[in-house]
């Protein structure tokens, strides 16, 4: 579908308008004042007759179709596009993806400009009115074709159609890459570009352009992209061109590489399904906005991610990709500003500050996220972890303890009372805890996996002490061997225990979709027994038994 302005709109009044049977254009349901206008014949509403709005369907040049008619189209070519995991993309033409010039000089010495390989990227265009020399933008062939599998791309520029289709020729010669192109003769302003031409959502839109002030109305979807100048200009006097230089853009390291690199994250982004909401939610603009608060910051984590856990697919990995930082799990993008850790040990605060590096708790990246801004990190700064040091530092202010670390019962910061949670002698805190759940979680789910809390008595088996069941049973595992897998007496606990039936099987078939727990009053000497009876090779349950001496509350 292509749309024109309403200065292009036919005004041939010669043929009548024929009305198709399956309008209503009853005047007590069709008046101007309450009809949807839905569709529009030759300037005039089907169905009341009256005047017409802006747009025509290409194909159709009489049928028009009305703004509320628009943006249904647009919310059901989004959801195609979405469905195919695809975005929008505007490109501008002059001084993003190509320079040209009409200077007389590099018209007359074509040669002088056809060195080091320029023959592939630099061309001669024949307008009716003048000669045109166009310079590719180094790597806009690979920008084009990667772009194309992540978005429908459009082009949008001030120029005049017939010079931006012999551009187009030269940048996609097979016609594969633009899936519109917008002109000037487009344009209902002469100095404004818009997103009217594009029938997609603008939250799914995004435009590269070097010239900001173009899209007023649209300012939250652009990325700017720094103007590419290569030959000389007779409007800007202070910018040397590269060609005066003798040089250019990197292939692998010029603007374009560095845009799609960012388009690829914009685009993991807005497709990744751990973020909060459905596509349907997703906006664009959101993540061009949080981009920019870690503009500048590069992360390292450390004491985060367990060894064998992949640290790009974590929640706090794409929090801090998504706010604009760099991020590294082995110091080798230098130089570092932040480490996001749970803890840091004296040696590792040494270390820091001899650097310049800020030590700050994940907290942090989980406030930025929230406000869109860098919040300071002096409210998330990490204490040192000491055996001495946190004995001897008592606060005064026993509130000024996040508790994030316990130890003996106690805090090692402020030494008030510890919190609930317990790892052998290692108390933490509900926040920390937190966090751990948090990247447990992320790595349980990454294995496909989700969490099964099984009771232990009545449920995978039933235990007794009491003797007359003891002997009975005792007497029946003697004469028959129906029970010998099941049945069997306990004599460190005193018990006879039987296991339910098909128990077995269950949590062998459980164990691939699940990692499972044993949760029992029982205390952990009994569960621990028990375990070892229903799991003897220690595959299901590994150390995961919650018994009465975890529980707070020890009667629920």
């Amino acid at each position: 579908m292509k749309i024109i302005s309403e200065k292009d709109f036919p005004q041939d009044s010669s043929i009548s308008m024929e009305v198709d049977d399956d309008y209503d254009d009853t005047p007590e349901e069709n008046t101007g004042e309450n009809c949807a206008h839905l569709r529009v014949f030759r300037g005039k509403c089907v169905s009341c007759k009256r005047l017409a709005f802006k747009y025509v369907h290409e194909g159709m040049r009489l049928l028009w179709v009305t703004k509320d008619e628009m943006e249904r189209i647009r919310k059901v070519e989004s959801a195609k596009l979405l469905q195919d995991k695809k975005m929008v993309l505007v490109l501008d033409l002059d001084q993003t993806l190509i320079h040209s010039t009409t200077k007389e000089r590099y018209l007359r010495t074509p040669q002088e400009l056809l060195q080091n390989n320029l023959k592939h990227s630099l061309f001669r265009l024949s307008q009716p009115w003048e000669m045109i020399m166009v310079k590719l933008r180094p790597s806009v062939h690979t920008f084009l074709k990667e772009a194309s599998t992540m978005f429908d791309i459009y082009m949008c520029t001030m120029s005049t159609r017939s010079y931006a289709l012999q551009v187009a020729e030269l940048l996609d010669p097979e016609s594969v890459y633009f899936k519109s192109i917008i002109t000037r003769e487009d344009l209902l302003e002469t100095s404004e570009k818009n997103l009217d031409h594009v029938l997609r959502e603008e939250r799914m839109v995004l435009i590269i352009d070097d010239t900001i002030s173009v899209w007023s109305e649209h300012e939250l979807n652009l990325i700017h992209i720094k103007k590419y100048h290569y030959f000389d200009s007779d409007h800007d006097w202070s910018v040397v061109s590269l060609s005066a230089l003798g040089t250019d853009e990197g292939e692998t390291t010029g603007k374009l590489t560095t845009v799609l690199q960012q388009l690829k994250l914009i685009h993991t982004l807005f497709f990744n399904p751990k973020f909060e909401g459905g596509l349907q939610d997703r906006d664009v603009r959101d993540i061009l906005d949080r981009l920019s608060v870690l503009q500048g910051c590069t992360l390292s984590f450390k004491h985060i991610f367990p060894s064998d856990f992949r640290p790009e697919n974590s929640r706090l990995w794409l929090m801090a990709e998504e706010l604009g930082a760099k991020v590294s799990m082995d110091n080798l993008i230098n130089p570092i500003t932040h480490v996001v850790t749970w803890f840091a040990t004296a040696e590792e605060f040494q270390g820091a500050e001899r650097e310049e590096i800020i030590l700050v708790h994940p907290k942090w990246l989980r406030a930025c996220y929230i406000a869109s801004e860098r919040v300071s990190e002096k409210k998330f700064t990490m204490k040192i972890i000491s055996e001495m040091s946190f004995l001897q530092d008592s606060s005064d202010d026993p509130d000024s303890s996040s508790f994030s670390n316990m130890g003996v019962h106690a805090c090692m910061v402020c030494e008030s009372q510890a919190f609930k949670c317990i790892d052998k002698d290692l108390w933490l805190s509900h926040d920390e805890i937190a966090g751990i759940r948090t990247v447990d979680s992320e790595k349980l789910l990454n294995d496909e996996k989700i969490v099964l809390v099984l009771n232990l008595d009545n449920t995978l088996l039933h235990a007794t002490k009491e003797n007359r069941h003891l002997k009975t049973t005792e007497e029946v595992m003697k004469h028959t061997n129906k029970y010998n897998d099941s049945l069997t007496s306990l004599k460190s606990l005193g018990m006879m225990t039987k296991l339910r039936p098909y128990v077995h099987t269950f949590l062998e078939e459980a164990s691939t979709m699940f990692e499972m727990y044993i949760y029992t009053t029982g205390d952990r000497r009994y569960a621990s027994i028990m375990a070892q009876f229903l799991d003897p090779k220690e595959v299901y349950f590994k150390s995961r038994i919650i018994a009465r001496d975890d529980l707070v509350d020890q009667k629920k």
